[in-house]
């Protein structure tokens, strides 16, 4: 026993003595010697790629350092900003959003987002975001100017998109896995854009939702406005939270929390052919606000209510359904949902589930309950309205 743990030690002192130099953590930094990139921006100018990285100022200043270069590849641009910084070490290990400009994301996501997938210093749960009728490098430039992180308006954007249902913020794997498997996905959309001021009254630019971008064989290819975007958000059952205001039937109207919203899918299969495709749409609100005193209780008021809400969900889902028809891009991945229900006859379909889902007829149906308040359901219990 003894010889054993002789010979382990010494086994342990090769191992250990061997390290020096080559050990893979050899080259350790304080703090102060490090420039952490948090937001990395990725736009193509004349075949080039533009990187563009933003990094914060110590803890407590509103310090913000932005670098630029441009090279042939992503991993190459982000290399040559080092002799940008003369004493520090850019540091990539804590970036958490990737911005990607209209133009790149037209040309070739894949260039954009691959050095995140594959580099050893990035993460795969950086969050993805396309901007909209720009430049990723000038909405970080804007945001630096103005004293402001972007990686924190990004943060907060994400927060309350949520909120409202108007997007889902997709990270980088997540996006790689889907262009893998389904040669498409969608990726938030963001856009900056020139706003009054609440308090001043004075314009100023800010950051907002644009809704998705849909991403097709790599490249951009129309984007889905916020309005539909919530229908997206429902459709792919990424809905946290959301506000709906309908009319009343007598001038005013009446606000909804909405507690509830998925959405099923299913096929229906008939001699190796994909016939129908069944979309189930489930919406259940709470009555937040009334602008008149209309009687919650009287069933017909809150059938009124629960038709406008399913005619306004069933037009949303329509526009996106004959969008990803348009384009020929299954976004919302339909086939995908009807496959892990029927992988035997998906799988055998000649003409390949892009084309089968293209084909198939479409029986859309969003069903709807209102809710008149938040008290227990046996002295709040509406009807509900189903339409298709």
């Amino acid at each position: 026993m003894k010889r054993f743990f002789a010979a382990a030690l010494l086994l342990m002192g090769l191992v250990l003595g061997g390290c020096e130099r080559n050990f893979l953590y050899n080259d350790i930094r304080s703090s102060d010697q490090i420039d952490l990139v948090r937001t990395v921006g990725v736009d193509i100018e004349d075949g080039k790629i533009v990187a563009t990285v933003s990094m914060a100022g110590k803890e407590g200043s509103e310090k913000v350092s932005v670098l630029s270069a441009e090279a042939d590849s992503v991993s190459e641009a982000l290399k040559k900003m080092q002799s940008y910084s003369t004493k520090k070490y850019i540091f990539y290990g804590h970036v958490q959003e990737l911005v990607i400009g209209e133009k790149a994301a037209r040309e070739n996501v894949s260039a954009c987002i691959d050095y995140i997938e594959r580099g050893v210093e990035m993460r795969l749960d950086t969050r993805l975001y396309v901007v909209k009728g720009g430049r990723a490098k000038d909405m970080i430039s804007w945001a630096s100017s103005e004293g402001k992180n972007i990686g924190a308006l990004l943060e907060s954007l994400e927060k309350d998109v949520q909120l409202v249902s108007e997007s889902h913020v997709y990270s980088c794997g997540e996006s790689g896995e889907e262009i893998a498997q389904c040669g498409n996905m969608l990726a938030a959309a963001i856009e900056a854009v020139d706003e009054a001021g609440i308090v001043s009254g004075e314009s100023s630019k800010i950051i907002r939702s644009a809704g998705y971008a849909v991403i097709k064989q790599n490249r951009l290819v129309d984007f889905i406005d916020t309005d539909n975007a919530r229908a997206v958000t429902i459709m792919t059952n990424k809905a946290v939270n959301d506000i709906t205001t309908l009319p009343d039937g007598m001038g005013g109207f009446v606000t909804l929390e909405m507690s509830r919203e998925n959405a099923g899918y299913d096929g229906e299969f008939k001699n190796g052919r994909l016939n129908r495709i069944y979309i189930n749409i489930n919406i259940q609100g709470n009555i937040m606000e009334l602008q008149n005193p209309i009687d919650l209780f009287d069933k017909s008021v809150i059938s009124l209510l629960e038709t406008e809400l399913a005619r306004l969900e069933l037009e949303r889902v329509r526009s996106v359904i004959e969008k990803s028809h348009r384009l020929e891009c299954d976004f919302i991945k339909i086939m995908k949902m009807i496959a892990m229900k029927h992988p035997i006859e998906t799988a055998r379909l000649a003409e390949g589930a892009e084309k089968a889902y293209l084909g198939a007829e479409m029986v859309i149906s969003v069903k709807t309950k209102i809710r008149r308040t938040y008290a227990k359901e046996n002295l709040q219990s509406g009807g509900n309205k189903e339409l298709g």
